[in-house]
């Protein structure tokens, strides 16, 4: 990965035409760089929230999306992607719900037992019914409360952009998720005491945020 001391203030435009070219993995590696020695350049932001988007990694774009509003406030282009990847994700999650209701529903639907056995299953199937109505409700409350913690789509086998770098970066702008869905990427690839003690770390920050 180049080092900031490597980098020019046209690495947004250079990352940019890497991306074009399907090149996501050093595109997204130049703009963590960039970022890092050019803080306050907001298409830095822009771009690398489309290098995540371009791999599904939605929540990713819209933490870098935010990012870039920050430095460039009330922007229509950054305001644009950041409703979309918005509609996208309660898009998702609607999807999510609409799938565990058909399986629960289906569930609940009984088999027709023999007329003898009606009144001794009746306790159990209402037993049963309960039992889902409320694995739906749990499954609505999580989706609709810890969205930001559901891990998104998984990028192609070709793409192992995590890099602690990056993970480092998201600690810096506040977005502990994003550094720990990072860490736990690395942590899959290569495991070592270090990637998970620092996902401890950032597992108990991101609580006391919650918290607050």
């Amino acid at each position: 990965m180049p080092g900031p001391t490597n980098i020019s203030a046209s690495f947004a435009r250079e990352a940019a035409l890497l991306l074009r070219n399907n090149e996501v993995q050093q595109a997204m590696e130049l703009c963590m760089a960039g970022i890092q020695a050019f803080p306050n350049y907001p298409t830095g932001y822009l771009v690398l929230g489309k290098c995540f988007e371009s791999v599904g990694k939605r929540r990713e774009a819209s933490a870098q999306y935010q990012e870039a509003l920050k430095r460039l406030p009330d922007n229509p282009t950054l305001l644009t992607f950041v409703k979309k990847l918005d509609e996208a994700q309660q898009k998702e999650l609607q999807r999510q719900m609409e799938e565990e209701r058909s399986r629960t529903t289906t569930a609940a639907v009984p088999q027709s037992p023999p007329p003898s056995q009606q009144k001794e299953n009746e306790a159990s199937e209402e037993t049963a019914f309960d039992i889902l109505t409320k694995k739906l409700r749990n499954v609505k409350r999580i989706q609709s409360d810890t969205s930001a913690h559901t891990p998104p789509p998984p990028a192609p086998s070709n793409v192992t952009f995590a890099t602690p770098t990056m993970a480092e970066i998201f600690v810096k702008q506040g977005n502990y998720a994003e550094a720990i869905a990072a860490y736990k990427e690395l942590a899959a690839r290569k495991p070592d005491e270090q990637y998970t003690q620092r996902i401890a770390e950032l597992e108990k920050l991101l609580e006391s945020r919650l918290k607050e």
